[in-house]
């Protein structure tokens, strides 16, 4: 889980939704601006983060959050379309050819709301175009993820990492209920406190891309909550994020 305590406390909000640190900044506030398009079933809002001036008034690093959130359920295909094709642009913004997508799946695999990355990656069908690692946490294993992962890169040598943990978010509306897609990285581990590394372009010498869903919400009481169905929530939102890696749609990104 990327960022309960350190992501980030802006405006008395704990959370790693940028679209929650943008809602109570003025519209014509310089180096930060939101687009909202509607879909069938959801809602797409990208959070575009351009001066220092605009990153420190969010608390969140420069870059690109695109935040889709799920209004109807039942539109299951519709939601795996857009972010199959939401994930597909910030790949493409790279400006780097898409040769092999390395996934990260970041988390407790002992705990059900910090199991997503390794469920998303149980459900990915690797090979030559994909390949996945789930390199738990420090305390089960030993060895600081962040370490595994710089040398798992250095072995596998992708053009892109897709990194896919849970996340944490300030509005009880938005637990469970939305998918969050960023170019900035991310640093594992800063839920409880840890200061890690940053997984991003700059440590791994490759493109990171972040996806996160927000399974849990911090209340000012220093209590985290999750929601009743998380064995539930977690294979949904599993089945979505590995059925966008999957379809054709992506894997054909540069044919």
């Amino acid at each position: 889980m990327q960022g309960l305590f350190a992501n980030h406390m802006i405006m008395n909000k704990i959370t790693d939704m940028a679209i929650e640190l943008c809602q109570d900044i003025d519209s014509s506030f310089p180096g930060v601006s939101m687009d909202i398009v509607e879909g069938k079933g959801f809602a797409r809002t990208i959070v575009r983060v351009e001066t220092s001036k605009g990153a420190k008034k969010i608390g969140r690093p420069k870059g690109i959050y695109c935040d889709i959130e799920i209004r109807n359920r039942e539109n299951v295909e519709d939601i795996i379309d857009c972010f199959s094709h939401s994930l597909g642009e910030f790949l493409r913004d790279t400006c780097v050819d898409i040769k092999k997508i390395l996934v990260i799946g970041l988390g407790n695999n002992r705990f059900v709301v910090d199991s997503l990355g390794k469920s998303v990656c149980d459900l990915l069908n690797t090979g030559e175009r994909v390949a996945t690692f789930c390199p738990s946490v420090e305390a089960e294993t030993g060895i600081p993820s962040v370490h595994s992962i710089k040398a798992i890169t250095s072995l596998v040598k992708p053009s892109h990492i897709v990194v896919v943990d849970s996340l944490c978010c300030h509005e009880k509306s938005r637990l469970a209920t939305s998918l969050q897609i960023s170019n900035t990285g991310i640093v594992p581990g800063s839920g409880i406190g840890r200061n890690n590394q940053s997984l991003d372009k700059e440590f791994l010498g490759v493109p990171v891309i972040a996806v996160g869903v927000p399974l849990v919400i911090y209340l000012p009481s220093f209590h985290y909550v999750i929601p009743k169905t998380i064995d539930i929530l977690v294979p949904s939102f599993a089945h979505i994020i590995s059925q966008a890696i999957n379809s054709s749609t992506f894997s054909q990104l540069n044919d």
